[in-house]
């Protein structure tokens, strides 16, 4: 398994604008002259729009995620590295037999498995605590734009 990351500022026109991570490493700078094809409702995870279904990745996907802004090299590397605290800084800890889930702002989102189906858990308040007796349980905080 590996981990990629691709980067775009969104402002076309810009040197090195366009950033591909291997593992946290920079393998590979762009400089995107144009706005890449498509509107701004397309999202292509594994391909391009301006390919088509050209050049789509021949791998299999375990997680993905869409941010609203171009992460750092910093943080492509920390969450890599499994300790990126990005704007949510959702943490998780362990006190004696229990799970303890503490982030700054939003819903704590819960689900039976990674597939969902996903429920508000309207009870937790940061820090929330799980019991470990609790079973496989998936836990994602959505944050309000």
């Amino acid at each position: 398994w590996h981990m990629m990351a691709y980067t775009y500022t969104g402002i076309p026109g810009v040197n090195n604008n366009g950033q591909l991570y291997v593992d946290g490493a920079l393998v590979a700078s762009q400089n995107v002259a144009t706005a890449p094809a498509g509107d701004n409702l397309d999202v292509w995870i594994g391909g391009s729009p301006d390919y088509g279904t050209g050049r789509l990745i021949n791998a299999r996907i375990a997680h993905a995620a869409v941010y609203t802004q171009a992460l750092t090299a910093a943080q492509v590397q920390d969450l890599y590295a499994g300790v990126y605290a990005g704007p949510v800084n959702l943490s998780v800890t362990r006190t004696g037999s229990n799970i303890v889930l503490t982030w700054q702002a939003g819903t704590l989102l819960q689900a039976p498995a990674l597939s969902g189906p996903w429920t508000t858990n309207g009870t937790a308040v940061s820090p929330y605590t799980v019991p470990i007796t609790a079973g496989n349980q998936f836990f994602k905080v959505l944050v309000n734009p």
